[in-house]
């Protein structure tokens, strides 16, 4: 039966003008937000898998902090390892 229900839900995720109209609709809102925002603004995106103990995540971290200071706005993927760091 689980089956069944997830063959229905990825029928819709393959719909195409259900795909795009989803995905263009959280574009939209996500560019409303960052609109909002009067700052200038800094992106991080990198590995998933750096530790807090590799030097490149503690660099990432010191410079998105000192970004921070000087009233940049920072925006990551939003995932563990350098974006975590960023954040």
């Amino acid at each position: 039966m689980a089956n069944n229900t997830r063959l229905k839900k990825n029928k819709k995720l393959l719909n195409k003008r259900h795909t795009k109209a989803k995905v263009s609709k959280e574009i939209d809102k996500g560019l409303t937000i960052l609109n909002k925002i009067d700052n200038k603004i800094v992106s991080f995106f990198g590995s998933h898998i750096t530790k807090k103990s590799n030097p490149e995540y503690k660099h990432c971290k010191k410079v998105a902090y000192e970004l921070g200071k000087k009233g940049y706005g920072v925006i990551t993927g939003g995932g563990p390892g350098v974006m975590e760091a960023a954040t």
